[in-house]
């Protein structure tokens, strides 16, 4: 058993293993850890951005700005992975019109 918490039902039993036990990344500005990218940066939005100190909303503006670009449309994302997505979508789009 790795810890004694319980759960009413399995999915919350999943999450809880996911956000807790397996580490995706360290949150920034308080250190909780996350299984998933978009679960570090829901955190970060919600428990710092909307609801944080003023130097905590700071540091959560800068977490969360866009640190890639898209070199076919210029679109920006915060995130590798989402561009890579954003571009497949991107180059399919110029095959078809011929770009």
């Amino acid at each position: 058993m790795i810890c004694q918490e319980t759960f009413q039902n399995l999915s919350l039993l999943r999450r809880h293993a996911e956000d807790t036990h397996s580490v995706w990344g360290k949150c920034p500005i308080c250190g909780i850890t996350k299984a998933h990218e978009k679960r570090l940066r829901d955190h970060v939005r919600k428990v710092h951005l909307h609801e944080g100190t003023p130097e905590e909303k700071e540091k959560a503006l800068e977490y969360l700005k866009p640190t890639v670009v898209c070199k076919i449309c210029g679109a920006d994302y915060n995130s590798a992975k989402l561009l890579q997505r954003h571009v497949v979508k991107c180059e399919s789009r110029q095959k078809l019109l011929g770009e």
